[in-house]
């Protein structure tokens, strides 16, 4: 499955991915969970669970990443979420004034823009 765009969150430790997304890809390989999250709008929750090694291709490079299962509306914009982990393994250099990301540990060349997200564009105004 492709993904056009992810969320790289540098405020969270973990990476999260929909609970949709996996039944659709069919991975059983499942954990249950063992940490609650907490969110900054004070409400935490328990993830569905723990995929220990989910293989993500980023560009030609693929890198093993643990990722919780959280359940999203199916409307939710953002259905997979890459935190400090994944950034820190795919060296991620965030250039804000320029509004781009690049992935040092990947290919320093490439750079990939950011997109607001629809609650960044609610709020800027």
């Amino acid at each position: 499955m492709e993904f056009k765009e992810a969320l790289c969150e540098y405020g969270s430790s973990v990476n999260l991915v929909s609970k949709a997304i996996v039944d659709e890809l069919g991975i059983v390989d499942v954990e249950p969970s063992l940490v609650t999250l907490a969110f900054g709008n004070s409400c935490t929750a328990v993830p569905y669970g723990t995929i220990r090694n989910l293989h993500i291709q980023v560009g030609d490079y693929i890198l093993h990443t643990e990722f919780q299962v959280v359940e999203m509306s199916k409307d939710h914009e953002m259905p997979l979420i890459f935190g400090m982990s994944f950034m820190t393994i795919v060296g991620a250099i965030i250039d804000l004034p320029n509004k781009r990301v690049s992935f040092s540990n990947i290919n320093k060349k490439v750079f990939y823009k950011t997109v607001p997200t629809r609650s960044q564009i609610r709020y800027a105004s």
